[in-house]
């Protein structure tokens, strides 16, 4: 786990803090799907007292990432990441789990959705074509798992968590 702090970004971490805990509740404990957030949690960062974003994060257990995998800074100002890779950097054999969607994108968030996809899931790279192609993976343990092929564009935005030895087991 890398630890990232920066006293003269501590306004900063306390703004995103702010954001992806409002996020995170929308999603949590109001039904709103992870493609939905983005626009309201814009608004209520703005509109939420210090006070309401820390019971938020209790009553969420301190969460450490928000829907989309990003970090939630700590109440003391650290930014706590676990190390991980994106898709498109992974060579065949490589498994993990899913743990950031870099863009927010709603239509990639809705693609995922549709192809059945959420963070936390297992990951094994089957293959990669050549100049550029797709990614193709395996979602979800070897002989119950979904096969797709991801495009450079999606690969590059999804981040995977390597199991300990990186390689399919």
């Amino acid at each position: 786990m890398s630890v990232f702090r920066r006293p003269e970004c501590s306004w900063r971490l306390r703004v995103i803090r702010r954001r992806r805990l409002v996020e995170l509740f929308l999603v949590e404990s109001l039904g709103y799907g992870w493609e939905e957030v983005e626009h309201e949690a814009e608004v209520l960062e703005h509109a939420v007292s210090e006070l309401f974003v820390e019971r938020i994060a209790a009553k969420l257990g301190n969460p450490v990432a928000d829907p989309h995998g990003d970090p939630i800074p700590t109440s003391d100002g650290q930014l706590l990441a676990a190390p991980s890779e994106l898709l498109s950097r992974l060579e065949p054999g490589a498994v993990g789990r899913l743990v950031r969607v870099w863009n927010g994108n709603p239509e990639v968030l809705r693609y995922l959705d549709t192809c059945g996809i959420d963070l936390g899931d297992r990951i094994e790279v089957l293959g990669r074509e050549p100049f550029g192609g797709s990614v193709v993976i395996r979602v979800g343990e070897p002989k119950e798992g979904r096969v797709h092929g991801f495009g450079y564009g999606l690969a590059e935005v999804l981040s995977i968590e390597l199991d300990r030895d990186g390689a399919a087991s």
